[in-house]
Parts: structure tokens; C-alpha cells; sequence
């Protein structure tokens, strides 16, 4: 049925409700030597908990949103200024 899924764990259906999606990732190094050495950030993934034994169910990798720059001929004119 659309907006259900069935545990991983225990077999039983329940709903996908927005309000309990959370982001889960990946456990990474942190610090300032891997992010030095390049290496990729931790690999995030849309998820919920089973409501009837409280385990997690991963849904789907989670993609990074592309964030556009824009320049306007105000912020062009106050650049060459500098």
C-alpha cells in the first residue's frame, strides 16, 4: 500500500509518516587531518523506526542539494571596487 513499509526486522507494516523521518549517516572520522587528507563525508540516509519493535529501517541514500551561486551586477560592481 503507497505511504506503508514493512520492517526489515520484525515483518510488520507501518506507515511513513513525515514528522518521523529522521537522517541517519554513516560513522566518519572527524577532525582536521581527514579533512585535510580529502577524504568524502559520511554517506547519509533517509530513515525511520519501527513503531512496533523500535528498530531502524533505511530507506534510501540521501543526496546532497546543489546550491547555485548567482552573482547580480551590484555584487559584480562591488567586487572589481576592492
Amino acid at each position: 500500500m503507497k505511504g506503508m513499509t514493512t520492517c526489515k526486522i520484525c515483518g510488520r507494516d507501518f506507515p511513513l509518516i513525515a514528522e518521523e523521518h529522521y537522517v541517519a549517516r554513516d560513522s566518519e572520522k572527524k577532525g582536521v587531518i581527514p579533512a585535510l587528507s580529502g577524504q568524502e563525508e559520511a554517506t547519509q540516509y533517509d530513515a525511520f523506526d519501527c513503531p512496533h519493535c523500535g528498530c531502524q529501517n533505511i530507506m534510501q541514500e540521501r543526496k546532497f542539494a546543489l546550491e547555485a551561486t548567482v552573482f547580480t551586477e551590484d555584487e559584480d560592481e562591488e567586487e572589481e571596487e576592492k
